[in-house]
């Protein structure tokens, strides 16, 4: 089987990956609302997709991901490299606490560790893409923050079993809810993922809800289809 998933515009070689493309990552790249953002910030880039969905949708955009990974990072550097916005990206090889970056960023972006408190794997590079034991929420919510342009977003997928603690550490740096959207797999199950939107100015906050497959497996629903069509063969 290929190691490389084609998307309509762009196509993503994860040969060696430490984690290969999932939906959590589709969906933020293409809900995060990057319309009039000039520099974005994927923290945590892994195979640069959300990168290049946002590259896609922002045709001005300037696109930094950056990871603590160097396999990951130059993983990102041969994708972005290899699409039509290469011009406009480039992947780093640095954690986010060593990250000092030359001017402010109107969207951030992240699909962060999520393992919390769970045995760490044989394989190094799944412990580093996938346990907060390398970026915890904390650290990721405060340096985005301060990297933060004014009036500038940061996007996130998360477990809907942090939602509350990355909230309460989001607040506490002056960063608030304005959008949430909750993942359901399907109409019967729960949701397991949230989308949430933060900004530095408080807004009513603007709840949605995502059904991924609604009639059955690969039945998709009519809003993810809408969601994800400027991106994904199936669409």
């Amino acid at each position: 089987m290929s190691d490389v998933f084609r998307f309509k515009q762009f196509s993503i070689d994860q040969s060696n990956a430490p984690f290969k493309i999932g939906t959590d990552g589709v969906l933020l790249g293409a809900w995060a609302d990057g319309t009039n953002a000039k520099q974005i910030l994927d923290i945590g880039c892994g195979t640069g997709l959300i990168g290049l969905i946002l590259a896609q949708r922002n045709q001005d955009a300037i696109i930094k991901g950056i990871d603590i990974n160097k396999n990951a990072a130059d993983i990102t550097t041969k994708n972005y490299d290899a699409s039509p916005w290469a011009n406009r990206l480039e992947a780093i090889n640095e954690s986010l606490q060593d990250f000092k970056p030359a001017s402010k960023f109107d969207l951030i972006v992240s699909n962060p560790p999520f393992f919390t408190d769970s045995k760490l794997s044989d394989n190094p590079e799944k412990n580093l893409a996938r346990h907060t034991d390398s970026l915890s929420y904390k650290t990721l919510i405060e340096k985005s923050a301060e990297l933060l342009s004014p009036e500038g977003r940061v996007a996130l997928v998360l477990p809907t079993d942090v939602l509350e603690l990355v909230l309460s550490i989001a607040e506490a740096n002056e960063l608030y809810l304005i959008k949430q959207c909750s993942v359901l797999p399907t109409p019967q199950k729960l949701a397991k993922r949230v989308l949430v939107e933060l900004s530095d100015i408080p807004e009513k906050t603007k709840f949605e809800e995502l059904i991924i497959e609604e009639f059955g497996r690969h039945q998709y629903s009519k809003n993810y289809l809408s969601l994800t069509q400027a991106f994904l063969l199936i669409s």
